[in-house]
């Protein structure tokens, strides 16, 4: 086998006068800019696969704990406002509405999300305004389980 029968390979171009090894296991050689090609491309897919594998143990433990957002956990609004206000809430959104003279407050409803109004949140800010003269506080707080089911976070409002 002449010089000039070597070929690449990778692209399987003639070699010129500097070649790298393919691999330790393997008989060939490779250009600089073929075997940085090839580096790249194993670096990229060893970073997909340990990406997709740590995406993986993160969806599991999110199962496991029960760790999450979920439409269940958002509080409803309209048993509230049937028994504050006769005007229904078709879709779960309302909003307060300020009168003029004498100033009153009134809950209709809503299909503005800016203007929409958790009334549970509201209770509970207006509850701890009036008694503690305050904003309400709010922290996730770590709770020892005896099991993996148990909740690990608890929430706790504080006024």
């Amino acid at each position: 086998v002449g010089f000039t029968d070597l070929r690449c390979q990778h692209c399987k171009l003639p070699i010129g006068e500097l070649a790298y090894s393919a691999n330790k296991n393997k008989k060939g050689l490779l250009h600089g800019e073929c075997l940085a090609e090839l580096l790249v491309q194993e670096a990229t897919e060893k970073d997909r696969t340990t990406q997709q594998r740590e995406a993986s143990m993160r969806a599991a433990r999110r199962e496991e704990f029960d760790i999450g957002w979920k439409v269940d956990y958002i509080p409803r609004n309209s048993s509230l406002a049937k028994r504050l206000s006769p005007c229904p809430v078709p879709h779960g959104m309302c909003c307060l509405v300020l009168h003029g003279n004498p100033l009153s407050v009134s809950i209709t409803s809503t299909v503005d999300a800016a203007a929409a109004v958790n009334l549970e949140y509201l209770s509970v800010a207006l509850q701890v305004r009036r008694q503690g003269n305050r904003e309400p506080l709010f922290s996730l707080d770590p709770v020892q389980g005896t099991g993996p089911s148990d909740t690990l976070q608890h929430k706790r409002f504080e006024p």
